[in-house]
């Protein structure tokens, strides 16, 4: 043997042979290292779902089929048996994680739960939700990614390559166009990455010392043998993922944008405030509604979502909890909430002139329902709503962001200033909306309004002076200042920053106006919605049709005003809002239905508008036409929230198990790789191997040419279940001669004596002589073709697909040692 397949075993059939006979039974530790990272990696998963209890489940998972796949093989030493029982106990994890409600709802449960999945993805936004659904699906792409890993570090032996699925992970963070976990999690899986390495190091060691003691060697200790390469991988890891970070663009979300094109706004949040900023300051602003208006002169009211009134110590504007505590308000009768304002039950509001609009809501654009005052009703509004009496603001029971097209009858109204003049806040029943935290930053924002109110006036008359003085020219409108500055949120203490600098955008400017409206005593709140859009066109009834996108997102200060209700006291500059008026549409806004609103319908792909006409001409609450109804139709099920939304969920489904069966699909033809890669260096060895005198002596008679062609005949016997003789090389020759019923005349006979002839000579002849002639590859190929005729279809088959010379190879060697 030489030097060079001493150094490098594989090099060697032999030894090749020999090490994969010892890692047949895997590695405990090398198991264990490679389920701590799969762990560790699912962590850099974790930015796209909103909480983190999948996390855990996915590490015991995937642990549970790294082990299961670990113990089939200790016991068999196959590796067909560790992928079977890693499919199983990932389909059992499955099943478990998806929660079934009996026996016979084992299937049907993970199908459900993928189709609540499609579900939700076109009407939510990266972090996800977490739900049963979304728990799922992170859970089966860890499981996959564990069985992946078990069979690159087992199945083909390269603990290396186990590494890359678990990439998997951060790629999915990066594409949804979510920020990277954070660097210590990115630390954890590289220090188990470079262990893992390490581990597999020793465990290739291990098996090729197996194989060079196998043929009569002895292999030295090799100490820490394996640390140094781990270490300089995982360095070199670093300092390519340093270089990739550095080059590559911030995430955008494009990737989720294919899989739910739909407009992801913060509105979807928990506390949308947060990240009204990163809206605001998109580069390519998206439609999320369109709204046909019977209003066809004035200005246009703003669309409120979601009511902020809780503000505590360095804590931004928060919403109170969501009550639920009323229906959706779908006829005249309900009347407003019951409970809003200090008179309770039976306040009276002054309402103005009813006006009629029509809604197409995107999906993923917020689970709240916009509404311009809070004594509006609803038609044609699908899922199940519920309102919250005290704020006014009604959601989706589930939180779903779904899409809509419905209908609203309005009654917007406001006081002059005039009468406000007159007017003097609440006494009681309000305190929720005028606490404000115990906090020294409020003497600075008390000192910066008491220079400009005046201290004879009343509440609602200072309050107009504060909103002169933030829209007249004293403060600059900017969304770029604050995060430059430092000072970007809503707390006291930016709002104090804010007040000095006098630079900023809606959210600076709404907070500190409803802070000091709650110094002055008048109950304020914080609302987010959307400013009026932009007119696009004017249907045939003579209404105006208007576009919202993502740069129409704004917050602005509510007061309670007697008899009114909440009033929008806007302190944004004019240059921080979009057009506010109805623009002139002449003599198309005499039309018999300008009192009357009708759906806008979707924008072709020309992003013209395409009107729709109404069905008659006298109705009073016009409801969608029945052909834009049927493009945004939704039924409130699950499954029925969008076409888009289910096609996008099916064709994850769908990929998923593709993924699935390729990986099936793979360990299911490793075998036949195996063994015909088996054959072809079988083929080499006898075509390109030195015949020399003393070539192959002591332990390399193994290497022997004639011992390669006579090995390749034997595995192809066993392979179709031709049970051969292990005898002398004539009664082998003769076992073959029977079974296969060959006679004197046939050349496979011929080819058969001449090849174990050879095959004799090299095992105990002088291995000092050179062989007389070398073998002939066709001589094992005529033999071969022989064997394959003797055997049965069912035995052709398996010998392609399963051969037993590749999966039993272990037992046979221990049978003949």
């Amino acid at each position: 043997m030489t030097a060079a397949m001493m150094l490098r075993p594989n090099r060697s059939p032999l030894l090749r042979d020999r090490a994969a006979a010892a890692a047949a039974r895997g590695s405990w530790p090398l198991m264990i290292g490679l389920a701590a990272y799969v762990a560790a990696a699912a962590l850099l998963m974790a930015p796209v779902v909103t909480a983190t209890s999948w996390v855990p489940i996915a590490a015991i998972s995937s642990t549970t089929v790294l082990a299961a796949a670990q113990l089939a093989r200790q016991l068999t030493g196959s590796t067909a048996a560790a992928a079977i029982a890693s499919y199983l106990t990932a389909f059992i994890a499955a099943v478990l994680v998806a929660a079934p409600e009996s026996i016979l709802d084992i299937f049907p449960v993970i199908g459900r739960r993928i189709g609540e999945f499609a579900a939700q993805v076109p009407s939510d936004l990266p972090p996800l939700r977490e739900s049963p659904g979304v728990t799922l699906v992170a859970v089966i792409v860890a499981l996959l990614i564990a069985v992946i890993t078990d069979l690159l570090a087992f199945g083909l032996r390269a603990p290396g390559a186990a590494l890359l699925p678990a990439v998997v992970f951060p790629a999915i963070t990066i594409g949804v166009g979510q920020p990277p976990a954070p660097w210590l999690e990115w630390v954890l899986v590289v220090g188990l990455a470079m262990l893992v390495l390490f581990i597999g190091a020793r465990w290739r060691r291990r098996n090729e010392d197996e194989a060079r003691a196998a043929v009569g060697y002895t292999a030295d200790g090799r100490g820490a043998g394996g640390l140094t390469g781990a270490a300089l991988a995982g360095i070199a890891s670093i300092a390519l993922a340093g270089l990739v970070a550095t080059l590559l663009p911030a995430p955008s979300g494009a990737l989720w944008q294919q899989f739910a094109p739909v407009s992801t706004l913060s509105t979807s949040r928990v506390n949308p405030i947060i990240d009204l900023g990163d809206d605001l300051r998109r580069n390519a602003p998206t439609e999320v509604l369109k709204y046909a208006t019977s209003q066809v002169e004035g200005q246009l009211p703003y669309l409120s979502l979601i009511s902020l009134s809780e503000l505590t110590a360095d804590s931004e504007w928060s919403p109170a909890p969501f009550n639920g505590d009323g229906p959706l308000p779908d006829s005249p009768e309900l009347g407003p909430p019951t409970n809003l304002g200090p008179s309770g039950q039976g306040y009276e509001f002054r309402g103005g002139q009813t006006q009629h609009v029509n809604i197409i809501l995107s999906p993923g654009v917020t689970a709240y329902l916009p509404h311009i005052t809070t004594l509006d009703y609803y038609e044609g509004v699908n899922g199940e709503y519920r309102r919250d009496n005290r704020t006014g603001d009604i959601r989706q029971l589930e939180a779903e962001p779904f899409a809509q097209n419905y209908h609203v009858e309005t009654s917007p109204n406001e006081p002059s200033t005039e009468e406000l003049a007159t007017l003097t806040p609440p006494v009681g029943g309000m305190d929720e909306f005028l606490a404000l935290p115990d906090d020294p930053a409020l003497d600075a924002i008390r000192a910066a309004m008491n220079q400009i109110i005046d201290p004879n006036a009343s509440p609602y008359q200072q309050a107009l002076q504060l909103q002169q003085w933030f829209t007249g020219g004293a403060f600059d409108y900017s969304e770029q200042a604050p995060v430059s500055g430092g000072y970007d949120g809503t707390s006291l203490g930016v709002i104090v920053k804010f007040l000095e600098m006098r630079s900023g955008y809606c959210v600076h400017f709404a907070s500190a106006m409803a802070v000091m409206g709650r110094l002055l005593d008048i109950p304020t709140r914080i609302q987010v919605g959307f400013t009026p859009g932009t007119f696009t066109s004017v249907n045939d009834a003579g209404q105006p049709v208007y576009s919202v996108s993502s740069d129409d997102l704004h917050a602005w200060a509510e007061f309670w005003v007697e008899g009114y209700g909440w009033v929008a006291f806007e302190t944004t500059p004019a240059d921080g809002l979009g057009e506010m008026t109805v623009p002139p549409l002449g003599t198309e806004g005499d039309g018999p239905n300008a009192t009357e609103s009708v759906p806008p319908t979707e924008t072709d792909a020309a992003g013209g508008e395409t009107p729709t006409p109404t069905d008659g001409g006298g109705q009073e609450s016009p409801t969608p036409t029945e052909e834009t109804d049927d493009a945004n139709k939704t039924d409130g099920s699950a499954l029925g929230e969008g076409t888009s939304g289910l096609s996008s969920g099916v064709l994850i489904a769908v990929g998923i198990a593709i993924l699935a069966l390729a990986i099936i699909g793979l360990t299911l033809a490793a075998p036949g790789f195996l063994r015909r890669r088996l054959r072809k260096i079988r083929q080499e060895r006898v075509e390109q191997a030195d015949l020399g005198a003393g070539a192959f002596a002591g332990p390399d008679r193994e290497l022997h040419p004639a011992a390669a062609a006579w090995r390749e005949v034997e595995a192809t016997a066993v392979d179709h279940g031709l049970a051969l003789t292990r005898s002398t090389v004539g009664a082998t020759v003769a076992s073959f001669a029977s079974k296969l019923k060959l006679d004197d005349e046939d050349a496979a006979l011929t080819a058969l004596e001449r090849l174990a002839s050879q095959r004799d000579h090299a095992a105990f002849g002088d291995p000092d002589a050179a062989l007389p002639e070398r073998p002939d590859w066709a001589d094992v190929e005529t033999v071969t073709a022989a064997i394959v005729a003797n055997a049965t279809a069912q035995q052709q088959r398996r010998a392609r697909n399963r051969p037993p010379s590749v999966l039993a190879r272990k037992r046979r060697r221990r049978r003949r040692g």
